[in-house]
């Protein structure tokens, strides 16, 4: 039965989600680090094993395939209640910090993906294939209607003032839920269906160093800009840094160190353009970086960080990477709560003495 196929993915998405819980509050994070990732992984393992077996009957399997069909119209709801408004009024700091984070962590994708060997590209999809003829591969139509979706997100946030773009107005408030955490993850999850093991276990170096890369890096840009604009003070460069990493670590971070609202608005704001930026930038870059198989989709998605960024901009580049650089992604938010307070501003506080 269809129903069966959906309870599976539903298990392995609340078990992921107690698993990620559980390592936040054991690593003394507060956030989830890493729950979609390991709903993936068990989602993989499952299946691959129901599949072996022969306990996946075909009508079951429709039950997790209805919901990675679903995966597109729910990244563009998610795009449609961005608070892109934030995000292009944080001023000069908030704007260099984004972009410069975004570009100096796209620029180590080809780098850090060559880890164990190059990677042969997937074959093109037959959509792909379509899209190319028609926009002389540079666009494709999810890549619009995520574009599109931020355009209406700027547009209700002027309009209402509000932080949830498009679902702030009352007729289109149901694209909160479409678009929200729950649905995001739950969809992100049933990417995963069909994928193979051995790639990710290949990819797995790539992945750790990516992850590791991305964090220091953000936080190396995010605080040389913060200094440069004379937010000199470990606290202040530990947040701004934070938020060049993702919007929640920077406040996370900033809350943690007891910085002042400013500097933690300056953090959301440079964090939300980030994810703005990896969202309709990835289909762009994609053929430049080779971000064109699984060992590059897991390195992009360590790199950049941002979970709702990469998830669009992979699925506006090709479907079958998302579960890849959500897998790395899903851990960048929770190991950036973890450093940014501790490590990262101790090695601040070393440097600036203040």
């Amino acid at each position: 039965m269809i129903i069966y196929g959906v309870a599976a993915l539903a298990a392995c998405h609340l078990a992921g989600v107690i698993l990620g819980d559980l390592l936040g509050v054991i690593l003394g994070v507060q956030s989830n680090v890493g729950g979609v990732g390991f709903a993936m992984l068990l989602l993989i393992v499952s299946t691959d094993w129901l599949r072996r077996t022969g306990r996946l009957p075909q009508l079951s399997e429709q039950g997790i395939l209805f919901w990675s069909a679903m995966y597109i119209p729910i990244v563009v709801a998610m795009a449609a209640q961005q608070n892109v408004v934030a995000a292009l009024a944080g001023g000069p700091i908030a704007i260099i910090a984004g972009v410069g984070a975004t570009i100096a962590c796209v620029a180590l994708v080809p780098v850090v993906a060559r880890i164990g060997g190059q990677d042969a590209p997937l074959p093109p999809l037959m959509a792909q294939e379509l899209s190319d003829r028609l926009s002389a591969g540079r666009l494709h139509g999810s890549a619009v209607a995520i574009i599109i979706g931020l355009v209406l997100a700027w547009l209700g946030g002027l309009a209402t003032g509000g932080s949830k773009g498009l679902a702030d107005v009352p007729l289109f408030a149901g694209i909160g839920l479409m678009g929200g955490a729950m649905l995001r993850d739950l969809a992100i999850v049933s990417t995963a269906y069909g994928v193979d093991i051995r790639e990710i276990r290949k990819a797995g170096a790539a992945g750790v160093v990516s992850l590791a890369l991305g964090i220091f890096v953000s936080f190396a840009v995010g605080a040389l800009v913060a200094a440069a604009f004379g937010y000199t003070d470990a606290v202040s460069m530990a947040t701004i840094g934070g938020g060049a990493a993702t919007y929640i670590v920077g406040p996370v971070t900033g809350t943690a160190l007891g910085a002042s609202s400013e500097v933690i608005a300056l953090s959301v704001a440079a964090g939300l353009l980030k994810a703005v930026l990896v969202m309709i930038g990835t289909p762009f870059v994609a053929p430049l970086i080779g971000l064109n198989n699984p060992k590059s989709a897991m390195a992009y998605g360590g790199l950049m960080g941002t979970t709702s960024g990469v998830a669009g901009g992979l699925a506006a580049t090709d479907k079958r990477l998302v579960p890849y650089g959500a897998m790395t992604a899903t851990f960048y938010t929770g190991l950036g709560c973890l450093m940014g307070p501790s490590v990262i501003y101790l090695m601040l506080l070393a440097v600036t003495g203040s």
